[in-house]
Formats: C-alpha cells, structure tokens, sequence
C-alpha cells in the first residue's frame, strides 16, 4: 500500500452464503422471519415482497480523514468500491473491489497512485 498514508479500516462487508441471489430466497426469509439475512443481503424497495437483494453500490463507503504526510496537513477522502455476485443462481458473495484516495491539499486535487507521485504532487502544490 503506502508508507506515506494510513488507510483507514472500512465496515466489514457481509460474509458469503449458499444462498442464491433469487427473489424465492427473499420469501423465505420473510416467511422464517430471518431479519438478519434480511438485514445483511437485501434492501428495502417498492417491489410486491418490499425487498431486493443487495447491489455494489449498496456498500459504496467513503470516510474523509486529516492526516499529516511530510510535514504537510492533507485532507484525503478514501473511498472503498465493493463487489457482489451478480447473476441468479450464483451463492451470495462479497469482496472489495477497490479502494481510492483522493489527497487535497493547497486547493488541488490528486488521485493518489503512489508514494512518489504523492512526493511530486506535494512538492509542486507547496506555497
């Protein structure tokens, strides 16, 4: 990752399942009163059952943190992108896809990519 930054610790994703992404699941579910499966895999919404199963953007999180880089007070926004299996029929399954940081600092903004190119960025934005 970075020597530089310090990334932050995201909410942990949902664990995987056996079960399949199919609306049948969901009425299960309800019929069982398994909110918990409920509350970790699917969204409320106004289909007949009142409920979907959860999508990649459900789980989009960003925190913005200040941190001190080289002497420097830096305002960096991470954002962490998640993965779930999307087809029916497939087991339930959650991963993170990607994690971004985007350093502002003097007004400017960059997408860090690494170490040194954050260095570059830093020594051209000092005042």
């Amino acid at each position: 990752m970075s020597k530089l930054i310090i990334f932050p610790q995201f909410s942990p994703l949902p664990s995987c399942t056996d079960a399949a992404n199919v609306v049948e699941n969901i009425r299960n579910w309800i019929e069982r009163g398994k909110d918990n499966m409920l509350n970790m895999y699917c969204r409320p919404n106004d289909s007949e059952i009142g409920y979907r199963f959860a999508r990649d953007e459900d789980f989009l999180e960003t925190i913005e943190q200040e941190q001190t880089v080289l002497r420097r007070k830096l305002k960096i926004i991470f954002t962490r992108y998640a993965h779930t299996t999307s087809p029916s029929w497939y087991p339930l399954h959650f991963t993170t896809r990607k994690i971004t940081a985007e350093i502002h600092y003097n007004g400017a903004v960059h997408q860090y990519k690494n170490d040194n190119q954050l260095r570059l960025f830093l020594k051209a934005n000092t005042i």
